[in-house]
């Protein structure tokens, strides 16, 4: 998610635990903290209960439109791969 270009020009991407970390506390600002670690359950949940490869990816992407919508409220999303 956050990204620091350094001052050698390479980019660092923040780890999945400083970006869940930073939604929280994000989440937790705005008033939607309950909403925002029942989403978070909710895919990890059926991620981790899914043996398809293909299927996870695509439920991966579906948690990041609904947390995306709910923190920023925006149903646009860009994923790359």
């Amino acid at each position: 998610m956050a990204r620091n270009l350094n001052g050698d020009g390479h980019i660092r991407v923040a780890s999945e635990e400083e970006t869940k970390s930073k939604f929280y506390k994000y989440a937790k600002e705005i008033g939607c903290e309950i909403e925002y670690v029942t989403l978070y359950r909710k895919y990890a949940d059926l991620i981790s209960k899914c043996h398809n490869e293909k299927e996870r990816d695509d439920l991966r992407s579906l948690g990041a439109l609904e947390i995306t919508n709910l923190l920023f409220g925006s149903d646009e999303i860009h994923i790359v791969k």
